[in-house]
């Protein structure tokens, strides 16, 4: 962790502390072999979420940062070798990223503990960055069902893909769900859509908190 801490600084961007992450002494050894270097140089060009070196897919930082995309993306990779380090990559990036945010918290890092948990959710549910929320409750989805485990499917097992899609379709947040204003989305969600949605949006804590500022000094606030 010494390296983290003299490296990640309160105000750091999302695309560093990412390259940060992957310069972690648990991924030194992580360098493509040579049998994974064709597939490596192909996988590169398609990455959308991490900022890379893409002539440098050799190094071990680059292959962390695509093997990371390639779990989030649930894309299959055809080398053994990389499947292997891809459940190594995910399972120690996971834990990195909850110290980080341990760390940001006692320090009182806001911008950083935001970006660290942002991306500790992110890998514990397997989403894209880009994902809406609510796909966490879909089949796909590494969270997915919340009923009866011994039962395949149940009245609201999953939530559908169809219903993810007019919301990212239309830009509805959290915020709009829990308010029950699905705008323009509502015209292509049935009755039946919308009563899953507003079950499943049930599951995520919301929290409606009020604050109220009082002056002390000039420069202290009572919050």
């Amino acid at each position: 962790m010494s390296y983290f801490m003299s490296n990640v600084t309160p105000q750091i961007r999302e695309s560093l502390f990412l390259y940060h992450l992957s310069q972690a002494s648990e991924f030194q050894q992580l360098e493509a072999r040579k049998e994974e270097q064709e597939e490596m140089k192909y996988l590169c060009q398609d990455v959308k979420f991490v900022d890379i070196d893409k002539t440098g897919y050799a190094q071990a930082d680059t292959k962390v940062l695509v093997l990371l995309e390639c779990y989030l993306r649930k894309i299959p990779v055809k080398t053994f070798s990389l499947i292997s380090d891809m459940a190594y990559v995910a399972q120690n990036v996971a834990r990195l990223l909850r110290a980080m945010f341990e760390i940001a918290l006692q320090k009182n890092y806001a911008n950083l503990a935001k970006i660290a948990l942002n991306w500790c959710k992110i890998i514990d549910k397997r989403l894209k960055p880009t994902d809406h929320p609510m796909r966490q409750f879909c089949q796909d989805s590494w969270y997915g069902k919340l009923t009866n485990a011994s039962e395949k499917v149940t009245r609201y097992g999953y939530l559908k893909e169809e219903i993810v899609y007019r919301l990212q379709q239309f830009s509805v947040n959290l915020d709009m769900i829990n308010d029950r204003d699905l705008d323009q989305a509502k015209r292509y969600l049935s009755p039946d859509m919308q009563d899953q949605l507003y079950k499943f949006a049930s599951y995520i804590p919301y929290f409606d908190i009020d604050v109220h500022c009082q002056p002390i000094t000039r420069s202290i606030l009572k919050v």
